[in-house]
């Protein structure tokens, strides 16, 4: 049992993930986002998170023409491949391409109010599961006190000890890593309606700028997100940093 507490653990103390841009080695420029500018309408776009289920972009959208533009967020889509997607206008191969839309305002708030309710649970259980190694161990020293000492009852009595200790320690970064990641979900939850990006016009010279966020069910090597804008299509290619890249991403 304490081996499967300790292998708790480490799941929940991931560093957050990000996506960068295609050429991110390749450019002076060593910023994590890519922009595109088109008859007046510029799009920037950001990897900002990517966790096991979601991918979370920010992308701002200036219009610098004479116009009105409309801006549908449910509109934006990302592509994930195994293989590298061409520069030219591909077919799209259903094997190695799949498409998902963004999700919407209220499905994101119901996902962050369930992890919210996981974390609860979790932190609950594994309070329960102290509590129960203490009683376990108090009873065991009990039993041991009046029992003969012997060699073999000493060694079980130390290992019981390391193991429980052990066990104990890692449930307590358990839980001081869950209240962690509770506090930053009841902050995302709280920020999220000034945060994510909603359907708008933009007159010329305003911008707009939130987070879009994409269902990820598995882990893909290349990303192609798509932003529509007013018959236009802004298209950027993302992928995972290599270890120098990660680096760079920290220190940035």
């Amino acid at each position: 049992m304490r081996i499967l507490l300790l292998l708790l653990i480490p799941i929940s103390c991931l560093a957050q993930k990000r996506l960068v841009p295609f050429e991110f080695s390749d450019t002076d420029n060593l910023e994590p986002y890519s922009e595109i500018s088109s008859n007046g309408v510029t799009v920037y776009a950001e990897s900002f998170e990517v966790n096991k289920d979601l991918l979370i972009f920010d992308v701002e959208v200036k219009n610098e023409s004479g116009r009105i533009l409309s801006i549908d967020p449910e509109m934006i889509f990302i592509e994930f491949s195994e293989l590298q997607f061409p520069d030219q206008e591909r077919e799209s191969d259903p094997i190695l391409n799949i498409s998902n839309y963004t999700i919407s305002p209220d499905l994101i708030r119901e996902y962050y109010e369930m992890k919210l309710r996981k974390n609860r649970s979790t932190i609950t259980l594994l309070s329960i599961l102290e509590a129960g190694l203490i009683v376990y161990d108090v009873i065991k020293d009990g039993q041991d006190y009046h029992s003969e000492p012997t060699r073999n009852l000493v060694n079980k009595s130390i290992a019981r000890d390391i193991g429980i200790t052990a066990s104990l320690t890692a449930i307590d970064i358990g839980v001081d890593v869950l209240g962690e990641k509770q506090f930053q979900t009841d902050e995302d939850l709280y920020y999220l309606p000034e945060e994510i990006l909603l359907s708008s016009s933009l007159y010329p010279g305003e911008s707009a700028r939130g987070k879009i966020y994409f269902r990820q069910y598995h882990k893909h090597k290349y990303y192609h997100l798509t932003v529509p804008v007013e018959g236009q299509f802004f298209e950027f290619d993302f992928r995972w940093p290599n270890i120098e890249e990660r680096r760079i991403l920290k220190n940035n």
